[in-house]
């Protein structure tokens, strides 16, 4: 007689659909659960592992394109592979589980993962910044490298240097960032020292959830550290700070579990009910990581807060400050949204530098009587032309490394130095340049600005904006 009914060779997986709150239970195993969410964000919960039991597998899926968001939540404090709980965020986004009897692991993903890292020059390859003093950098606000400041305050008796370093990260050939304490002492109440950078709000909407707040991020970086004492391991400060609407931030630990040594580490940052970050072209947010603290200056550890001016580190952080020789480097840093950190990816220094520029830029006049703009004669003395640069996100502004590093060509082939230079009538994209000399120029005529006979003289455009 022939076999009736499904073959036992056959593997059959069963749907459900859900449209509002529900609880996995085990008789959901090895079933894919399609969640729609039409007009509202909404949970789906776990139960016990232990209920569940070893082996209990479950597809969870988003199969609509709306904005709303599906949170699968995991019973009282266990985890996702680590996680509290779980976004589907995006259309088709998926995720399978596994459950161990005691917590869940993804097994699989789509759509989890966003790929999208809101740092800009995150490996430190651009490096505009060079001719600035790195050393001695103590109770100052100092950016040392493309869009990377070492931001202090007080008096912190901690002095760092700062050196753009070869040979980093965990792959052993990334360009890095390292702070070494050179005169070390414990920080009085209001001191502090952090590295940042400050994000603007073009670069948010990845990160902000159906209600326009800060939904969720990751934050991952290659880390290495010394510390003269105590031994290895080490807790290093990392996390966000929000600046529109209700200034928040979040600050959590991260290890550093061996001395002197690369590793790659990350930070969840969940969702907050009140952090605001608004789009547009100023200074939204900042990421830091912290040196030194004072006790006025901690944060309460992997817990949103108010924003306290120059929060730096957290109680049971490292003083990175306390003795002359330590030292963090660190690189390959990625923000991105979502909960799950993915491997770093390099951009190309071009696109890197494009990137930069939009926010700071220093150009070099390295040949002698090398030519700026061409230039109207106002008078005997001042000589104006407009000057283009690459657009900046606003009205940048304008610095010439010095009074009379510059000159004027007129007449026949003649050369005139300057004493002063100024920009004026400055916009994203270009200004006038006013040269003043003492004597030469004959009003009316045209001639060319340049800078002077001088290999060095340089000019700056910031709109950094920290």
């Amino acid at each position: 007689m022939p076999y009736i009914g499904k073959s036992p060779f056959v593997s059959t997986v069963e749907t459900a659909a859900k449209t509002a709150a529900y609880t996995v239970i085990a008789a959901d195993d090895g079933k894919t659960i399609l969640c729609s969410a039409a007009s509202a964000d909404y949970a789906v919960a776990l139960t016990a592992a232990a209920t569940l039991g070893n082996g209990f597998t479950v597809t969870l899926k988003k199969s609509d394109a709306t904005k709303f968001m599906i949170t699968i939540n995991p019973d009282s404090t266990e985890t996702i592979d680590g996680l509290l709980d779980l976004k589907l965020r995006n259309e088709h986004s998926e995720v399978t589980l596994i459950c161990d009897g005691s917590n869940f692991h993804i097994i699989s993903h789509e759509n989890v993962v966003i790929e999208q890292n809101a740092i800009q020059n995150p490996n430190f390859i651009v490096d505009q910044y060079s001719h600035i003093t790195r050393s001695g950098l103590q109770n100052s606000s100092v950016a040392i490298q493309d869009r990377w400041l070492y931001a202090a305050g007080a008096s912190p008796p901690s002095i760092f240097t700062y050196s753009n370093e070869s040979n980093g990260g965990i792959d052993g050939k990334s360009k890095w960032g390292k702070y070494l304490c050179t005169t070390g002492g414990s920080p009085d109440a209001t001191d502090h020292a952090s590295i940042r950078q400050t994000i603007i709000g073009n670069n948010s909407s990845g990160f902000l959830g159906t209600d326009g707040l800060w939904e969720n991020g990751v934050l991952s970086m290659d880390v290495i550290g010394h510390l003269n004492t105590p031994d290895a391991p080490y807790v290093l400060a990392i996390g966000v700070k929000t600046l529109q609407g209700t200034a928040r931030q979040y600050i959590g630990h991260v290890t550093i579990t061996t001395d002197a040594v690369w590793q790659r580490v990350s930070l969840v940052i969940p969702e907050d009910s009140t952090a605001d970050i608004d789009p547009g072209t100023g200074s939204d947010w900042q990421i830091g990581i912290g040196l030194i603290g004072g006790s006025s200056r901690l944060a309460t550890a992997n817990t949103w807060e108010n924003n306290v001016a120059n929060v730096s580190n957290t109680s049971g952080s490292q003083n990175w400050g306390a003795t002359a020789n330590n030292y963090v480097g660190i690189t390959n840093v990625k923000l991105q949204p979502g909960q799950i950190a993915t491997p770093f990816i390099s951009r190309s220094y071009a696109e890197e530098l494009e990137i930069c520029k939009y926010y700071f830029e220093k150009r070099i006049n390295s040949n002698t009587y090398s030519p700026l703009a061409t230039s109207f004669n106002r008078s005997t003395t001042v000589a104006a032309g407009f000057y283009g640069y690459t657009e900046k996100r606003v009205a940048p502004t304008i610095a010439f490394s010095g009074a009379t590093e510059f000159g004027v060509t007129h007449g026949a082939s003649a050369d005139t130095q300057t004493s002063a230079v100024t920009a004026e009538e400055i916009h994203p994209t270009g200004c006038r340049v006013k040269f003043t000399v003492g004597s030469g120029l004959t009003a009316g005529d045209g001639s060319l600005l340049a800078n002077w006979n001088n290999t060095t003289a340089y000019i700056t455009i910031s709109a950094e904006g920290f």
